[in-house]
């Protein structure tokens, strides 16, 4: 099964639920009550509250969660439920993410925290990224290299009609293995 389909039956995989702004865990709570199963991938993040460093755990596709089986008979409850903004979808169907997707993230899991350092193992130079937060947020790369203080990456931007090297927080980036390069 490819990763997206617009079939809405239940073997065919996960829905893709938008939320209103900060509001991931409170639809999750309203729709594993009522029987959906749910699945929101939370990961820690550096933050600076009051002068501090602190590590919080918020989610990894901040304003978007996944919810399995949504079928015909039931889009509506989604749909309508307190928090939801939209299920995405098209004319033909909702869009659904096959289960071995939501499987690679779930094995990435440590005690139910998503570990995207775990992700970097796996990265070669060469691999496709993306930059998820900063200036940067959205723009696609090429991995190039881990520097020595383990906290940093080098990546080659592919947005820009010139070569130039990027150096960003790890956690500002994650793999895009299957990312169509622009």
């Amino acid at each position: 099964m490819g990763i997206m389909t617009a079939m809405m039956d239940e073997q065919a995989g996960w829905g893709i639920i938008q939320t209103k702004v900060n509001r991931e865990a409170d639809v999750r709570r309203i729709l594993s009550e009522v029987g959906f199963k749910v699945y929101l991938p939370v990961i820690k993040k550096k933050a600076t509250r009051f002068g501090k460093k602190v590590l919080l755990h918020v989610p990894m596709f901040p304003g978007y969660l996944f919810v399995r089986a949504l079928t015909d008979s039931n889009y509506n409850k989604v749909r309508y439920c307190r928090g939801v903004l939209r299920v995405l979808g098209s004319r033909q169907g909702v869009w659904l993410l096959g289960d071995q997707l939501i499987q690679d993230i779930i094995s990435r899991e440590v005690d139910g925290i998503v570990q995207l350092d775990r992700i970097f193992e796996d990265v070669n130079i060469g691999d496709p990224v993306v930059v998820t937060e900063g200036p940067f947020e959205g723009w696609q790369g090429i991995f190039r290299e881990h520097l020595a203080d383990g906290e940093r990456v080098r990546i080659m931007l592919t947005h820009v009609r010139f070569s130039t090297l990027l150096v960003v927080p790890k956690d500002f980036v994650v793999t895009g293995k299957g990312l169509a390069i622009k």
